[in-house]
């Protein structure tokens, strides 16, 4: 069941976007998706995917991150957190998870590169 896991959606620039009114639609659509499916609570919270940076190309950098969430005039995006790739090995992975959120949450998980698979840490 969609409340028994938290979700991760992925949103990095290799993927296909338009423009960030269009993007920030998508992304508020599968948001709401998951929440009919049960997601989004306390126990299957809904996470982002990416960097800093690609967030940025993709949503604009005047998103706004709150509780009112889906109130008329509320804030663009719920609070959720980050897992972000791009560590070159454990140790960069461990410090990335100082790194400022760019949802407004915490940087819950983070990844480095791994040969033949990436390895992820979970933040504290």
């Amino acid at each position: 069941a969609a409340s028994a896991y938290p979700w991760w959606l992925d949103v990095e620039t290799a993927n296909s976007w338009s423009n960030t009114t269009m993007n920030i639609a998508a992304i508020q659509g599968m948001l709401a998706g998951l929440d009919t499916a049960g997601a989004g609570g306390s126990t299957s919270p809904i996470g982002i995917y990416s960097t800093r940076s690609q967030w940025d190309q993709i949503v604009g950098t005047r998103t706004t991150y709150g509780a009112t969430y889906g109130a008329t005039g509320g804030p663009t995006f719920p609070v959720m957190a980050d897992w972000i790739p791009g560590a070159r090995n454990l140790s960069g992975a461990q410090s990335n998870c100082a790194l400022s959120s760019f949802t407004g949450g915490a940087v819950a998980i983070t990844q480095w590169f791994g040969h033949p698979f990436d390895g992820d840490y979970a933040c504290s």
